[in-house]
């Protein structure tokens, strides 16, 4: 189990490492690592390089059932294309009948907290309860919005997982351009790229 001070040392120790040595430390000690990736326009270089590290590291996807098919068939097709281990989780069907199309509430009313809370965080924190993962590894980087301009390449969860963000400060790894234009794929838990959907708050 890491500690806060833990956590310090390790910011430290690799604040000028590049982001694959860190993903390669982090596989090297762990026993039940995970990733997160939400498949969006920017995934591949990231899924791409995890697949070479660990072909069979459980991949984490949050179906949030209403974001449009750009997503759902960006994840099919990477998967195929990788041979990845993709878990998907989703809320309860009692939990998304809450919100019918056309009833998602807007980002800057209270209700819409909820609504990323109960679609996009709950199955995740469900996940991490049940599973126990001691490491999570994501692509979010600290050039991606203002919320992120002080983001820690390790972070600890309340469930004692340690969250890695090997290229929160690396810039090496570029994004490999998806076919479809980024406008395509509308995330409903984050209606703005500086905005957050709701995960990375935890």
């Amino acid at each position: 189990m890491h500690s806060m001070v833990d956590i310090c040392s390790l910011n430290d120790k690799y604040n000028n490492v590049a982001g694959e040595d860190i993903i390669r430390s982090i596989l090297a000690e762990a026993k039940k690592p995970i990733a997160t990736s939400k498949f969006g326009p920017n995934a591949e270089s990231f899924i791409k390089l995890l697949s070479k590290l660990s072909p069979t590291l459980p991949i984490i996807w949050i179906d949030v059932v209403f974001d449009n098919q750009a997503f759902r068939e960006n994840m099919h097709s990477l998967r195929q294309r990788y041979q990845l281990n993709v878990i998907t989780l989703c809320a309860s069907l009692d939990e998304i009948n809450k919100y019918e199309s056309g009833k998602i509430p807007p980002y800057d009313s209270p209700a819409f907290s909820v609504f990323q809370k109960t679609l996009k965080v709950q199955p995740f924190e469900r996940f991490l309860a049940e599973y126990r993962p001691d490491y999570w590894l994501t692509d979010i980087r600290q050039n991606e919005s203002d919320a992120r301009r002080e983001l820690n390449i390790f972070d600890l969860k309340g469930t004692g997982t340690v969250k890695v963000a090997p290229f929160a400060r690396d810039t090496s790894l570029k994004h490999t351009q998806y076919r479809q234009a980024t406008k395509h794929f509308n995330d409903v838990c984050k209606p703005s790229l500086n905005l957050e959907c709701g995960l990375h708050g935890l």
